[in-house]
């Protein structure tokens, strides 16, 4: 009862960075704390594809979908960083989250969620975001994964 709620993206106004533009940015994610943001969604009975989730993040970033962590470093990690600001993400295996420096941007950090996380019916997805101070900025999307 003591979560607020509210719709993304959460980050500061800034003319700095070009998504801090966005004048529907949505204040509640303050320089130097942690937000958490948790979305259901529903997939039909019998969904046996993989799901994407885009993030943009400044600074950084962990992310579950229905309690299955995607930000590890396991034998294949679920992510991936592309793009010219490839560049600026690492993993900090000590905090388990994926680091980023400079102005969040769309499309450069992708996680896959594999058919086996997730269920028929109402799905769950999980982002601790967190930032070290300056601008912040965390934004989500969840799409059917890219069919190879």
């Amino acid at each position: 009862a003591g979560f607020g709620t509210g719709n993304g993206p959460f980050g500061t106004s800034s003319t700095t960075c070009p998504l801090n533009r966005d004048p529907a940015i949505n204040p509640s994610f303050a320089g130097d704390n942690d937000i958490l943001l948790i979305k259901t969604f529903p997939l039909p009975s019998g969904w046996t594809a993989p799901l994407t989730v885009e993030a943009a993040i400044d600074n950084d970033i962990a992310v579950w979908v229905n309690g299955h962590p995607l930000t590890t470093q396991g034998v294949t990690p679920l992510y991936t960083f592309s793009g010219a600001d490839a560049g600026n993400y690492s993993f900090d295996s000590q905090t388990q989250l994926v680091k980023h420096e400079r102005c969040a941007t769309k499309g450069s950090l992708t996680f896959t969620v594999p058919a086996s996380f997730l269920v028929a019916g109402q799905n769950t997805l999980a982002i601790r975001a967190q930032d070290r101070g300056g601008l912040t900025y965390v934004d989500a999307k969840v799409t059917q994964a890219p069919t190879q």
